[in-house]
């Protein structure tokens, strides 16, 4: 059996501009392989800081590539940080932390900040944006402008501040989108990075934007491209458990001793199992439930004659003394029984003569 879940595949796209089009980053963080944040998704950042000519010339300046560092870390941890809520509830919090720490940043007036945070988890897409940001859905045969479209899209306000809506909606497998920061010279060219998009796969959409270069040195673009797929892998069966709470398989329902009366065979106290009308035991159908249970078999201890007599044990010296007594004793019982015989057998053919006699006298009278 095997599981297959949404996953995008994200192509960052960085190219450094002059000076004044300021500092342009792109973050991409997932946790795919992480089966128990695997339901968060991925988490895409596109971030843009400028800061005006005074600023950039002064030596006290704030470094503007901290900005993007710090805003990228913290939606990291924030998101991921409790991976038991919903996607949408962890987007909540994280837009939530980003306001709450990067305030002083937000109120330098001599910074322009252009933040778009995205997250992708299954069918689900959560967008929210600072400043400038834009992202487009390449389907099928058309492309949408999400963050202007309500009618596939819906924007949820969370709070009156910097990170303020959440839009939402819904993707699919063979989507393609392209986040980026919307400088002048992105948006020159966006109906061809439109049609790009719907033509080429991630390869050549990125050679195509990377190429601009060549032609306009000042070109600088910072975006991301992500291909939506299916992912497909092998589901692990986890052993079933023998705790006795298990259900049967195919019915679902629980089968107990009280279910079992008519089957169950008595045990011998030695093999006795302690189980009580809740205890259940697993089976896949109950109709077919059969209980052998196998008498224990006694081991009859071999009676070595060594080591077990009804007499009384002779010493051995005395045995020696008594033998040839016991042999004189055998030979006397032996030749009186011969005696007896003989005499025996005399006194017989003494009767039989008499009778003999007897009958021829009778004879002869």
């Amino acid at each position: 059996m095997q599981k297959i879940y949404l996953k995008p595949t994200a192509q960052e796209i960085v190219i450094k501009g002059g000076p004044k089009e300021g500092h342009t980053d792109v973050f991409t963080y997932d946790y795919y392989d992480d089966e128990s944040r695997r339901k968060l998704g991925g988490l895409y950042i596109v971030g843009n800081v400028k800061q005006d000519d005074a600023a950039a010339d002064s030596e006290n300046g704030p470094d503007i590539a901290y900005v993007t560092n710090l805003v990228a870390s913290l939606a990291k941890r924030e998101y991921y940080s409790r991976p038991d809520i919903s996607p949408k509830e962890a987007f909540s919090a994280t837009l939530k932390k980003i306001n709450d720490v990067v305030e002083e940043f937000f109120k330098n007036k001599s910074l322009g900040v252009n933040i778009g945070i995205f997250a992708i988890a299954g069918e689900q897409i959560l967008i929210s944006k600072l400043g400038k940001f834009k992202i487009i859905l390449g389907r099928e045969s058309r492309t949408v402008d999400i963050l202007n479209n309500v009618d596939l899209f819906s924007k949820d306000t969370i709070e009156e501040k910097e990170f303020s809506n959440i839009v939402s909606g819904k993707i699919m497998a063979g989507d393609k989108l392209f986040a980026f920061y919307p400088n002048r010279m992105v948006i020159a060219r966006e109906k061809t990075i439109k049609a790009d998009l719907l033509k080429y796969d991630a390869g050549q959409f990125a050679e195509n934007i990377n190429s601009v270069k060549a032609t306009k040195p000042d070109f600088s673009c910072g975006a991301l491209y992500l291909f939506i797929d299916n992912c497909k892998e092998l589901a692990v069966k986890k052993p079933k458990s023998t705790s006795p709470t298990n259900h049967s398989e195919e019915t679902g329902i629980p089968v107990t001793l009280a279910n079992l009366q008519e089957k169950l065979v008595r045990l011998p106290k030695e093999a006795h199992m302690d189980l009580d009308q809740n205890s259940q035991i697993p089976v896949t159908d109950a109709k077919d439930v059969k209980l052998e249970i196998q008498e224990p078999t006694q081991e009859v201890p071999r009676i070595i004659s060594s080591e077990f007599s009804l007499g009384i044990k002779v010493n051995p010296i005395l045995a020696s003394i008594l033998a040839p007594i016991k042999l004189a004793k055998g030979v006397f019982n032996s030749w009186r029984g011969t005696r007896a015989l003989k005499g025996k057998f005399m006194l017989l053919s003494f009767v039989v003569g008499i009778l003999v006699i007897g009958v021829v006298l009778t004879k002869c009278w």
